[in-house]
């Protein structure tokens, strides 16, 4: 849905929401004597405190409030209730130190005036009565339950299409959240009908006595859930150290960091910024769920450093949180689907002083992430800088072991496993493949002539040679001495004729200087030229040995034995 639709639907559920409110007030007000005033205010003052020592799970906040609205409602009945709901909200987010954005609030309102509506209603319906005695208890206990069932369901209900609403991804709709938030209603239910049970019997201060133990109750439950939270951040924080020490693959590598992420935080999309020169790249997107952006519009992209919320935080070197949607004008060179993420959480990966990479975290929710998450992600990432710094080292080694010295080509170790790949890569594509295996005429005359430091200066410029003038998509190789090959992927003989007559011409009309020469001269210029042979798959033939045998066939017979300097394609039968 587009922001304007989800604008117009919002002032339309808010509207409704306000008029409703309205007409329940109006048709279901109980008078208040003038005593119950200092109750009312009692009440208020429970349930702010208690909101204030909320227990976070998940994404969603759950608090003990429950037992005081239910001891409102059964004292004072639903007008009551959902006016002093909606009062207690707005008092604690004055005295809270979280931010939250007007629609926010007013969203979270609209939700606890339908939750206390049809839990209400659903009371009454089941023949249930407010300011009944102590001896009405056990005819009431039916419309209680029901009550507490219909706020349980109401609440995760509006919350589920909330989400579904704002969010891009599938939300489910059975949660974690839900067994705590039920495991918190059945232990307030009973508070609640003993905190009115006790005001009715003995008053206000017999009140106040039983919301002694629910004031406890509840910050117990939230430093339990703090203490659990860190201790389950601590262990996936363990787990990924150990992980990313033994992790050479650079893919393996980021795909760990994901999982760590997973673990830890809750989001919605999470990138993984490399550096490059003044730029950085994604390497890796992903869903909350574990699903990989592969799209090549996420792909195509790059971010400058000092650029937008990720290259300010890779060029300072300091992490960062983006709190609100309303702070997004700071985040306009940014891709688009990070710009409608309304909050995010960013820290840049740190070796030796310079900036590798950057972690960013998105979430459709307002202020969703918090200092405590920062300071996580913090130590995240310069775990993950060690891990990524080791397997980029271990990369560049192994390519490095797949490359010839002199020349900067592969080498023949490489050349066979890359045509062992495009051979197979093709036969799956059903697509052709050409060979080129060139060899430079009377080479040993210039190493016996010149030496052999000139013949490498030879080599070294046949090399840059074969890279201005094959294509992108060809693999060059030294094949071993003075011989070279070309993979041409998606190439027939015919196209692989013209790619190797452009190779023996270049190398035909170049003058080749060479500075090395045994002769001692300062300057030396000599020409040389090459046989080429060329054999295709599948024409030709149907094996990496196959390939090889006849376009080496072909450049023996058909261009070294015909007096050298030709292209020659191998010929069946």
């Amino acid at each position: 849905m587009s922001l304007k639709n989800q604008k117009m639907a919002f002032m339309i559920f808010s509207l409704f929401s306000i008029t409703t409110l309205l007409w329940v007030s109006y048709t279901q007000w109980i008078p208040i004597q003038l005593e119950d005033y200092n109750m009312i205010l009692v009440y208020l003052f429970l349930m702010v405190l208690i909101n204030s020592l909320p227990l976070k799970i998940g994404g969603i906040f759950i608090s003990f409030t429950f037992a005081v609205s239910i001891a409102v409602f059964l004292d004072y009945g639903l007008v009551v209730e959902v006016w002093l709901t909606q009062v207690a909200f707005l008092v604690t987010l004055l005295i809270s130190p979280e931010k939250r954005t007007i629609p926010r609030i007013l969203l979270s309102n609209m939700m606890f005036i339908w939750i206390s509506i049809l839990s209400g209603f659903s009371f009454f319906l089941f023949g249930g009565e407010i300011q009944f005695s102590v001896s009405e208890l056990w005819i009431q206990l039916t419309p209680i339950f029901i009550y507490s069932a219909s706020y349980f369901l109401a609440n995760h209900f509006i919350l589920y299409l909330i989400r579904r609403f704002i969010s891009p991804n599938r939300v489910p709709m059975f949660t974690e959240d839900m067994i705590w938030d039920a495991a918190t209603l059945l232990l307030t239910l009973p508070l609640g009908v003993l905190m009115y049970m006790v005001k009715v019997t003995y008053g206000q201060n017999g009140m106040i006595f039983v919301a002694f133990p629910i004031l406890i109750v509840s910050h117990l439950f939230k430093i339990y859930s703090e203490l659990r939270h860190s201790h389950q951040q601590l262990q996936a924080l363990n787990k990924i150290s150990a992980s990313f020490t033994s992790e050479l693959n650079l893919d393996k590598a980021v795909s760990s960091l994901q999982m760590a992420i997973r673990e830890l935080f809750s989001f919605d999309y999470s990138y993984i910024f490399l550096t490059n020169g003044i730029k950085l790249n994604p390497i890796s997107i992903e869903h909350s769920d574990g699903t990989r952006i592969e799209e090549p519009r996420y792909q195509d992209f790059s971010i400058k450093v000092g650029e937008g919320l990720t290259g300010r935080v890779a060029n300072n070197r300091e992490g960062e949180i983006v709190g609100s949607h309303a702070e997004f004008f700071t985040l306009e060179v940014e891709p688009d689907y990070i710009q409608n993420n309304r909050s995010l959480l960013s820290v840049p990966m740190v070796w030796n002083q310079q900036t590798i990479g950057v972690i960013t975290l998105g979430s459709a929710r307002e202020y969703h992430f918090s200092k405590k998450d920062l300071t996580i992600a913090k130590i995240l990432a310069s775990q993950a800088a060690v891990a990524i710094q080791n397997a980029r080292k271990y990369k560049k080694t192994e390519e490095k072991s797949k490359l010839d010295e002199l020349t900067g080509l592969y080498n023949y170790r490489a050349f066979d496993q890359l045509l062992q790949d495009k051979l197979q890569e093709s036969k799956m594509k059903e697509e052709k493949l050409s060979l080129l295996i060139i060899d430079l005429d009377h080479f040993k005359q210039v190493n016996d002539r010149y030496g052999h430091l000139a013949g490498n200066e030879v080599l070294k410029i046949i090399a840059n040679l074969l890279k201005e003038y094959t294509r992108k998509e060809d693999i060059i190789a030294r094949y071993g001495g003075e011989e070279f090959t070309v993979i041409a992927p998606n190439t027939d003989h015919e196209e692989a004729k013209v790619i190797a007559e452009r190779i023996r011409y270049a190398i035909q009309h170049h003058p080749i200087k060479l500075t090395n020469s045994i002769d001692r001269q300062a300057e030396i210029i000599i020409q040389v030229t090459a046989s080429i042979g060329i054999a295709s798959y599948p024409d030709m033939a149907s094996s990496v040995n196959d390939l090889i045998r006849h376009a080496d066939r072909a450049m023996y017979f058909g261009s070294k034995q015909a007096g050298r300097n030709r292209v020659s394609v191998y010929e069946t039968g």
